[in-house]
C-alpha cells in the first residue's frame, strides 16, 4: 500500500499491524520474510 494515500489505507495498515500485535510468533516472522524475500527475487506479489 503506498504510504498514506488515503484514510482508507490507513485503516487498511492498522487492521494488519493489529492482526500481528495479536498474533505475533516466530512462525509469522519467518512467513512474512519469506514472503518478502519471494516478493523481492521474483517480483510478484499480491
Amino acid at each position: 500500500y503506498p504510504y498514506g494515500e488515503s484514510d482508507e489505507d490507513a485503516v487498511e495498515k492498522l487492521k494488519y499491524d493489529l492482526y500481528y500485535i495479536r498474533h505475533y510468533s516466530l512462525k509469522l516472522d519467518a512467513m512474512i520474510v519469506l514472503k518478502t524475500m519471494y516478493t523481492m527475487l521474483f517480483g510478484k506479489g499480491r
